[in-house]
């Protein structure tokens, strides 16, 4: 028996407004709570957290290891 519910990546983005506009309106995604440089959208069973980051902070440029799918039925 397993007690997750689920696993809601956080993402380090350099521009949030881009990305929100990106999961929004392009992926359906709402954003349910958004505070400065964060914002947590979610769509059916599927939730991300976005953190907006830059300057030394910033995550780093290049490939970080980590990829994301959202597999979807058509």
């Amino acid at each position: 028996m397993s007690n997750f519910i689920q696993i809601t990546p956080f993402i380090h983005v350099p521009d949030i407004e881009k990305e929100l506009g990106f999961f929004n309106d392009i992926l359906g995604f709402e954003t349910q709570l958004r505070v400065a440089n964060y914002a947590y959208l979610h769509r059916e069973t599927v939730g991300f957290r976005l953190l907006e980051e830059k300057g030394a902070d910033a995550a780093p440029p290049g490939n970080r290891r980590f990829a994301y799918y959202i597999d979807v039925a058509t």
